[in-house]
């Protein structure tokens, strides 16, 4: 069956989400969205999922699905975080779980789901079918997704596909966030698509952004590796 999209009566206001690393200043997120951070092992995406709990567990029902993290790990993430009281600053639910990430989140299609990370190394080209499968199950939610990426790539496991669905697509790697894609900016704001901001990541929990957004032409100019 199709879905009739009551397109008259339909709400633009803004998803109030809080991103990391100033991507408010840049985009918009709309209800029933989808972020994607495609990062190298390493490179800090469970630690911007984390920031992206912190920066909005005032504001939504949260639920974390870890595909990596035990109890234990968990703690220790949660601990390095000496801006948040443990644990009763932390107001989050955590799921472990390693696929059929839609099945879970039908149970929360208004809330933010995070999930750290969609995984599939036999098949990588399945990634992105299971970015629409959990996408489908949204409502007026939003789902923040991690996958894993090639060193040297824009883009993650399951190639162009994996672009599809999100409004805000992120690369990871080395000290740099990349913009791949980002569908809605703000407005009085120049494309942000292609902008890198460098950062340091301190403790595996502390940002520290060392750079503004730039855009690829102004890193060459300014011969800044990246």
């Amino acid at each position: 069956e199709s879905e009739l999209l009551d397109w008259v009566n339909a709400s633009t206001e803004e998803y109030p989400i809080i991103l990391p690393a100033g991507l408010n200043d840049l985009v918009e997120i709309l209800p029933r969205s989808m972020i994607c951070w495609a990062g190298f092992p390493n490179a800090g995406k469970t630690s911007f999922l984390l920031e992206t709990v912190r920066l909005n567990m005032n504001r939504f029902k949260i639920n974390y699905f870890t595909s990596e993290l035990g109890p234990g790990k968990l703690r220790k993430r949660l601990e390095l975080f000496s801006n948040v009281l443990f644990p009763e600053g932390w107001k989050f639910t955590a799921w472990y779980r390693v696929e059929n990430f839609a099945d879970a989140i039908k149970q929360f299609p208004n809330d933010l789901s995070i999930i750290d990370y969609i995984e599939e190394t036999a098949n990588s080209y399945l990634v992105a079918k299971y970015m629409r499968d959990v996408y489908n199950q949204l409502d007026k939610g939003v789902a923040v997704v991690a996958i894993q990426k090639k060193l040297g790539s824009n883009v993650g496991w399951g190639g162009e596909g994996s672009l599809q669905i999100p409004s805000l697509y992120l690369a990871v790697e080395g000290g740099w966030i990349k913009i791949v894609k980002a569908k809605e900016w703000r407005d009085g704001i120049e494309n942000p698509n292609g902008k890198i901001r460098p950062f340091k990541l301190r403790h595996g929990a502390e940002f520290e952004m060392t750079g503004e957004w730039r855009s690829q032409d102004e890193l060459d100019a300014i011969k800044e590796p990246h």
